[in-house]
């Protein structure tokens, strides 16, 4: 009881954010079909696919996701070492939380 107790505590989970282990979107199955048939139409018109190895990252759409690709990245390493840093405090927070109910 006491281990599981902790486990709970650990991961955030309590009777609130419990559900969300049966949410539809979180249990729901990539659809890939609609992919499939962007592809196939683009073929049936003469378009051919991009090739990827052919794209200019040094100007335009290209650039641009990639920029943003590269943002986000840093975004996340920064928020995942903060809750690494964090951590301990976070942890104390759950646990008062957990004992008072």
């Amino acid at each position: 009881m006491e281990s599981s107790k902790k486990a709970v505590t650990e991961r955030g989970w309590g009777p609130l954010t419990y559900n969300w282990l049966y949410n539809e979107e979180l249990t729901r199955e990539k659809d890939n079909s609609v992919i499939k048939s962007a592809y196939l139409l683009a073929q049936l018109h003469g378009k051919e696919n991009v090739d990827l190895s052919m794209l200019n990252f040094d100007a335009g759409i290209s650039k641009t996701v990639v920029k943003k690709i590269v943002e986000n990245q840093i975004r996340n390493t920064a928020l995942n070492q903060a809750h690494a840093e964090h951590a301990e405090a976070i942890h104390a927070q759950r646990m008062e939380v957990f004992n008072t109910w």
